[in-house]
């Protein structure tokens, strides 16, 4: 729960979540949990990675300014 929490929001936000909730935790301890935290990925599972959507991004990114 708190390695979710610190993904989705900030860790200073998260640890002020958990706090609520009575769970006294900072939000460098939470940095720290969700730096060694590694996801499992199947890779042998990946078929395709689009690259397509970034691309097109950074071409508008890049015009905007140019």
């Amino acid at each position: 729960m708190m390695i979710r929490l610190a993904m989705t929001y900030s860790a200073e936000g998260a640890a002020n979540l958990l706090k609520s909730k009575h769970i006294e935790v900072s939000g460098d301890t939470l940095l720290r949990i969700t730096k060694k935290w590694a996801p499992q990925i199947d890779y042998s599972a990946i078929e395709a990675i689009g690259i397509y959507d970034f691309a097109l991004k950074k071409i508008e990114f890049m015009e905007r300014f140019l």
